[in-house]
C-alpha cells in the first residue's frame, strides 16, 4: 500500500462519523457455571437455568472485551477477533429478518431518534440509547442496536401460553405447570415437585447467542489513541498528518510528547502551536535527542531557563569547547527562537577574518570552517530584534566577515544601530544601499553620502529620508 493511500485511510478513520462494533459471546453464571448468552449489555445477567443473577458491570465487560474494539476492530488489524467466549468484529447492523446490512445513514439518524428500521423490509431493529455500561466499555458509545428482548435473554421468565399437565411424584395427582416456578407444590399432598431439565427447557428454551451492536462516536483524542496503536503502515502518515494539521486536538501534543515514536515527538516539537510546557518536557526528557533541539528552537518556547538548561546539558556554557556532534545547523535553529539569550551567540559569530585573530575560547571555526555555513548562521543572528545587544566589536566582525545575506539581514532589521549601518554603506550593492537609505536608524552622514550615489533609486530614497540634509564639500570625497 502506498503512502498516499495510507494517509487517505488514516484521514478517513479520523473523520469517520460513527463506528459500529458487533459483539457475540457468553457470560458464565457465577452460581451454576452455565453459559448465559450475552445478548444484552446490562449490569446483571439472569441465568435461565438456576434463575439467579450474575453482575455484569463496566469492570466485567472491560475485562471481557479488553479494549479489542479499539486495537483490533477500528484499526483494521483483524476483521474478527476471538477472546475466550467473545467474538468481536466491525460492521454496521444486520437486519434479523432479511439479513441485509443497514446503511450508515440510517444508523446516524437512529442516534438522534433511538429508532432504527430496515430500509429493505421495514422491520424494526431493537434500539436504545447507550447506557452507562456501554459508555464505560466503549468510549463515545451512543447507541445499542440488535439487543435481544428481555424475555429472550432469560432476564424475565417466559410463561407458557398453555398449562402443561404433569403428575405429582409422590401421590400421582395432576399438576398444572405454567413455567412460572420450577418448584411446583402439590395441592393434595403438599409435596414439592422439582421440574426436570427436559420439561423446564421446553418451557424456557435456551437463548442462542447472536450479535448485538455498539454504535460509538469517539472524540478526537479517542480516535488518535486508536490511530497511534493502529496499523503499521500508518506510521509515516501519522507523522505527516501531525506536522500538517492546522490544529491538533486538546491534549494530543502532550500525549505525542510521551509517545515512543521519535518522528511524532519531532513533529510536535516543530509545531508553532505546541504548548510551552510540552516543549519543556521534550527538552528535559532527553536534551541530546533531535526533538529537544527542535523544541529549543521553537519560538513557542519562551522559557529562557529551559534554553539555558539545554545549553548546559550540551556543554555549551561560556568558556567551554563545543561538542563535536553539535553542528552549526543547531545554532541556526537556536537563533531562530527569540527567547534564546543573544549573548550565547557571541563566540559563534566571531569567526576569524584575515586581519583579526579569533578570541580566546572560540572553537566554531576549528570545527566547521565552511564560511557559507557561518554566513547563514550570522544572517539568522543579524535578523534577531536583539542583535543590537551584541558588543560592537562582534557586530563589526559579522559585517566584515559576512556575506550579502548577513548585510541584508542587518539592513532590514529595524533595531540595527547607526554604527552598523554606516559600515554596511561601504559595500557596493544597490539592493543593500537602497535598504539602508530607507532604514529609520541611519544617521545623517550615511544618508547624505547615499544621496550622492550614481544609482537614481538609492539617491532618491536617501533624499526622502527624514534625516537627509544637503551634502557638504567633504561628503563628495567620503566613501
Amino acid at each position: 500500500m502506498t503512502s498516499t493511500s495510507a494517509e487517505e485511510e488514516l484521514t478517513e478513520f479520523l473523520n469517520r462519523p460513527l463506528f459500529c462494533v458487533a459483539i457475540r459471546g457468553f457470560i458464565k453464571c457465577g452460581h451454576c457455571a452455565s453459559q448465559i448468552p450475552a445478548n444484552r449489555m446490562d449490569e446483571v445477567a439472569h441465568c435461565p437455568r438456576c434463575g439467579k443473577d450474575t453482575p455484569t458491570d463496566v469492570a466485567y465487560w472491560s475485562d471481557a472485551i479488553a479494549g479489542l474494539w479499539m486495537a483490533h476492530v477500528l484499526t483494521g488489524r483483524a476483521t474478527t477477533f476471538e477472546l475466550d467466549d467473545y467474538t468481536i468484529h466491525s460492521g454496521y447492523p444486520v437486519c434479523a429478518s432479511c439479513r441485509s446490512k443497514v446503511p450508515a445513514e440510517s444508523v446516524e439518524q437512529a442516534v438522534a431518534t433511538a429508532a432504527l428500521a430496515c430500509p429493505r423490509c421495514g422491520a424494526q431493529l431493537p434500539c436504545r440509547q447507550a447506557n452507562d455500561v456501554a459508555r464505560g466499555v466503549v468510549p463515545g458509545a451512543v447507541l445499542l442496536v440488535g439487543e435481544a428482548d428481555v424475555g429472550t435473554t432469560g432476564d424475565e421468565p417466559v410463561r407458557s401460553a398453555h398449562p402443561v399437565v404433569f403428575s405429582c411424584m409422590q401421590c400421582g395427582a395432576t399438576l398444572s405447570v405454567d413455567g412460572s416456578k420450577r418448584m411446583v407444590p402439590c395441592r393434595y399432598c403438599q409435596a414439592d415437585n422439582y421440574l426436570p431439565d427436559e420439561l423446564w427447557l421446553a418451557l424456557h428454551p435456551q437463548p442462542v447467542a447472536h450479535d448485538f451492536y455498539i454504535v460509538a462516536r469517539p472524540s478526537d483524542m479517542q480516535r488518535w489513541r486508536v490511530a497511534l496503536v493502529g496499523r503499521d503502515r500508518w506510521e509515516n502518515a501519522r507523522v505527516r498528518m501531525v506536522a500538517s494539521m492546522p490544529r491538533l486536538p486538546d491534549g494530543l501534543p502532550d500525549l505525542l510528547a510521551r509517545w515512543h515514536d521519535p518522528g511524532l515527538r519531532l513533529a510536535i516539537a516543530r509545531r508553532s502551536d505546541t504548548p510551552p510546557d510540552v516543549l519543556t518536557k521534550l527538552v528535559k526528557k532527553d536534551p541530546h535527542a533531535p526533538e529537544a533541539l527542535a523544541a529549543v528552537g521553537n519560538p513557542a518556547l519562551n522559557d529562557t531557563n529551559t534554553i539555558l538548561r539545554f545549553f548546559k546539558a550540551k556543554n555549551l556554557q561560556e568558556g567551554s569547547r563545543c561538542p563535536q556532534d553539535f553542528e552549526l545547523e543547531a545554532w541556526r535553529i537556536l537563533a531562530a527562537n527569540p527567547a534564546t539569550p543573544i549573548e550565547l551567540f557571541y563566540r559563534v559569530v566571531m569567526t576569524p577574518v584575515p586581519d583579526l585573530e579569533p578570541p580566546p575560547g572560540s572553537c566554531l571555526l576549528r570545527k566547521a570552517p565552511n564560511r557559507s555555513d557561518h554566513n547563514h548562521l550570522r544572517a539568522v543572528v543579524a535578523a534577531r530584534p536583539d542583535a543590537c545587544l551584541l558588543p560592537l566589536d562582534c557586530l563589526k566582525v559579522m559585517v566584515r566577515a559576512g556575506g550579502h545575506d548577513v548585510h541584508m539581514a542587518f539592513a532590514t532589521n529595524r533595531s540595527t544601530t547607526p554604527e552598523v549601518l554606516s559600515l554596511l554603506r561601504r559595500f557596493n550593492s544597490v539592493e543593500l544601499q537602497l535598504a539602508i537609505a530607507k532604514h529609520p536608524n541611519a544617521d545623517a552622514k550615511t544618508i547624505r553620502r547615499l544621496s550622492l550615489r550614481k544609482d537614481p533609486r538609492v539617491a532618491e530614497a536617501a533624499r526622502q529620508h527624514h534625516r537627509y540634509s544637503k551634502p557638504t564639500f567633504w561628503d563628495h570625497f567620503g566613501r
